[in-house]
């Protein structure tokens, strides 16, 4: 009975809307229970003892009995976790569970978030801010109360979309962006007054990895996953002068949640690829198509540095899988998938989220945005 009970549970939280038809034969769908608004979120539903806690793509964090689908609370972020400065629209994650505490990352709807409108006032694509970067929440599990808030990133364009791991007393947050998407935006949201002639400046957002206390919410490190164009950063001039003319970001974390290795005390990560990359990284990739060589190389690089270390040597961990020191962030191997591939929506996209018909002036027909597009997208996924 008690399978049968958790199999209604789990399949009531398929979505917010739920009709139970005639079943197959050998189930029996007990307990459920219905929410309307929209589907439930894509993330998986967190289970501890009786109860089970899941996010939903409305803006809510929920509890129920396991197994009788009793709603024991709910939260919206908005109204009930958010507090100014530390506003987060909704989680995708899977709920982290330790001891007394559930930890989550803040998500945010693009068009949401991109155009924060004062309340009450007519919605226009020319009212537009940014967001409140990438916030950890923990809340108190008994009664749905934030314990401590932190944020992981405070670029406005910071996601948390991949679910947080952890080991012992830390947590592990993978970090993406909007970036991405917000490179088509017109206007330029960070402006005051916001000037309608202006194009959003990207790029300038980089996927990382942070390691957190659990308890305090304390940063503990932070492995940048983009050497960015930071002038303090640990590169020696001569591999520092190769990041010109826009420097290299992008690389989101997200989409997975770290996987923790206790044995080896790693963490390992995959990233996604860069949005706006250094002139010299386009170089060498025309190198390699232009002649057919995978091994090309181009003059004028630094001793020790070729086309294929470029990345390693440059700290641009795009497109790879990375091997994470859990104790220090040290970066102790990555693989690349490829060695190139700087793509973002200004370089044309198709219109695939609608916006174009919902804020024209800030996502327009054709969706490019060639001010934002400042290198060959020629990545092998283009």
């Amino acid at each position: 009975m008690v399978k049968r009970r958790l199999i209604g549970a789990l399949l009531a939280c398929a979505s917010l809307t739920i009709q139970v038809p005639a079943l197959a034969e050998g189930i029996d769908l007990q307990n459920t229970r219905s929410f309307h608004g929209g589907p439930i979120n894509n993330e998986t539903v967190s289970l501890d003892g009786p109860y089970l806690y899941f996010n939903d793509m409305t803006g809510y964090l929920t509890k129920l009995n396991r197994f009788t689908g009793k709603l024991i609370w709910r939260k919206n972020y908005v109204n009930d976790l958010s507090v100014p400065g530390f506003v987060a629209k909704g989680s995708r994650n899977t709920p982290y569970v330790k001891g007394d505490l559930i930890i989550v990352g803040s998500n945010m709807g693009l068009v949401d978030r991109l155009c924060r409108f004062t309340p009450g006032a007519t919605p226009s694509a020319l009212g537009c801010a940014s967001g409140d970067g990438a916030i950890v929440l923990a809340i108190n599990k008994q009664t749905g109360q934030v314990v401590w808030r932190t944020k992981a990133d405070t670029h406005p364009s910071a996601k948390i979309t991949g679910s947080i791991s952890g080991h012992d007393n830390m947590i592990f947050v993978p970090v993406g962006n909007w970036e991405e998407d917000w490179a088509r935006a017109y206007p330029n949201i960070y402006v005051e007054p916001i000037d309608p002639a202006s194009h959003y400046p990207c790029c300038s957002a980089r996927g990382s990895l942070v390691a957190m206390d659990v308890n305090t919410g304390k940063i503990l490190w932070k492995r940048h996953t983009n050497i960015g164009d930071d002038p303090d950063h640990e590169l020696p001039p001569a591999l520092r002068a190769l990041l010109r003319p826009k420097g290299s970001f992008g690389t989101s974390t997200y989409g997975h949640n770290p996987t923790v290795d206790a044995a080896r005390r790693q963490v390992y990560i995959a990233t996604a690829q860069t949005t706006t990359a250094p002139q010299v990284a386009q170089d060498c990739e025309q190198a390699r198509r232009r002649t057919g060589d995978p091994n090309a190389n181009i003059p004028g690089l630094p001793a020790g540095v070729n086309c294929n270390n470029l990345n390693e040597k440059l700290k641009i961990y795009a497109n790879a899988m990375l091997a994470i020191d859990m104790d220090t962030g040290r970066v102790n191997w990555v693989h690349y998938a490829h060695k190139y591939d700087a793509w973002n929506h200004a370089c044309g996209a198709p219109d695939l989220y609608g916006w174009a018909t919902v804020v024209p002036a800030l996502f327009p027909v054709p969706i490019s945005n060639t001010n934002n597009c400042g290198q060959t997208p020629i990545g092998p996924d283009m």
